[in-house]
């Protein structure tokens, strides 16, 4: 988002366009207030309302432009591979879809990273935007000895594992760029979405059950479910964060949902931040005791492991829909000084993993990028139900998850 010396000056609307696409990439929605937005812009709060009608039709606005011109890309890519195989589509559109990150990252994050979404209030654009992106991949003819697979489960699974990277990097977890991970990336999509024709897919679409989509209301641990004051205040800022980001999770905000005042978050916190923190952990140490429940008869099989591993995942979703969004789903994440628990699920994620033994024939690829991957695919399905994509409970979607899960850990050996 920076400019070059001879770059031609922007207008105010397209300043105003881009401070909010700055401001909420890196602090969400919720953070990105009118004075904000125009103060950074250099004008004043009314000189908004000459160009927009307020800032949810100003966020739409912005959102559907940039949407169009990724469309237009898209369509781009489809267009110059036609007649060439379904292979050479998605690495073209996984190398495409990372140089657009490297180049603008913030417009990237305000289109493909925010969670819940710049647009959470219209499910209907939302899922228009997903399905058209989606739609590109599917008019691709491919050869007749082959097959694309882009049902609306199994690209919200690539989807997200082609955005891991990006994520990894915007939130400076990761260094970038990102487009030399573009190879990689793009034959763990390849094997997911593409087959030979009379292969069954790896992802499967069940019905959908009656009434089925996320789970609403407070569905936290058992910690968070005690009649106290304490415990209420701490299901609230799960449910406000996982709903609507963490810039919304005021001090008041919380206080309200929790049916207390705002002195009581003080007399059991120190302040807002002590209490994202205590959240965060607890949350993770409810998580790292339910691993223990695994049991160690499939420890050393490394297909039953990382089965149950995803089957775990999709329940955990279902039984606590909040804590999973806060924990996995919410970006920006809900603290930036939480790098180092961060990198500790990583590396005791992979600890877990490195002492299965393959089936004969295979490894286990623990490789850092194969690994966030992995742990993409993971929070997929998850967060699509979430942004209202797909419809749930995610266990369904068990067997195809662990399809996807097996192929992308334990390889062949080479």
């Amino acid at each position: 988002m920076t400019e070059t010396p001879n770059a031609p000056q922007k207008s105010t609307r397209d300043r105003i366009a881009a401070e909010l696409v700055r401001i909420v990439s890196r602090n969400g929605t919720a953070g990105a207030s009118v004075r904000r937005i125009t103060k950074a812009a250099g004008c004043n709060e009314s000189v908004l309302y000459d160009h927009f009608e307020n800032k949810a039709v100003m966020q739409k606005t912005v959102f559907d432009e940039i949407a169009d011109r990724r469309d237009a890309m898209y369509a781009s890519v489809v267009a110059r591979n036609q007649g060439g195989s379904a292979r050479d589509l998605i690495m073209d559109w996984t190398r495409t879809t990372l140089e657009f990150f490297d180049e603008d990252p913030d417009t990237f994050a305000f289109i493909d990273l925010i969670s819940p979404s710049v647009i959470a209030d219209d499910q209907k654009r939302v899922r228009d935007v997903f399905d058209q992106m989606r739609s590109n991949l599917t008019r691709f003819e491919t050869r007749p000895d082959e097959q694309i697979d882009a049902s609306p489960v199994a690209f919200a699974i690539t989807h997200k594992i082609l955005l891991g990277a990006a994520i990894e990097i915007h939130a400076g977890t990761k260094e970038g760029p990102s487009a030399p991970l573009a190879e990689e990336l793009a034959e763990t999509l390849i094997s997911i979405l593409v087959r030979r024709t009379g292969d069954p897919p790896m992802v499967t679409e069940p019905e959908p059950p009656i009434g089925a989509g996320p789970r609403r209301g407070m569905h936290g641990p058992d910690f968070m479910r005690e009649d106290s004051t304490r415990a209420r205040l701490m299901a609230a800022t799960a449910r406000i964060v996982a709903e609507q980001g963490v810039e919304a999770a005021t001090v008041r905000a919380i206080s309200s949902l929790a049916k207390c005042h705002d002195t009581d978050l003080y007399s059991k916190f120190r302040n807002k931040q002590s209490l994202l923190h205590t959240v965060h952990g607890e949350i993770l140490d409810h998580w790292y005791a339910l691993r223990s429940t695994f049991g160690e008869a499939n420890r050393q099989d490394a297909k039953a492991f990382v089965e149950h591993w995803a089957k775990a995942a999709l329940l955990s979703f279902d039984r606590e829909p909040e804590t999973f969004a806060y924990v996995l789903l919410t970006y920006p994440p809900v603290t930036e000084d939480l790098l180092d628990s961060h990198a500790f699920n990583i590396a005791n994620g992979i600890q877990l993993f490195s002492g299965l033994t393959p089936p004969p024939g295979h490894r286990v690829d623990l490789s850092p990028q194969n690994y966030l991957a992995f742990r993409s695919a993971m929070i997929a399905i998850p967060r699509a139900i979430n942004a209202g994509l797909v419809a749930g409970p995610a266990v369904r979607h068990t067997e195809s998850l662990q399809r996807v899960a097996c192929r992308i850990l334990i390889r062949p050996l080479d």
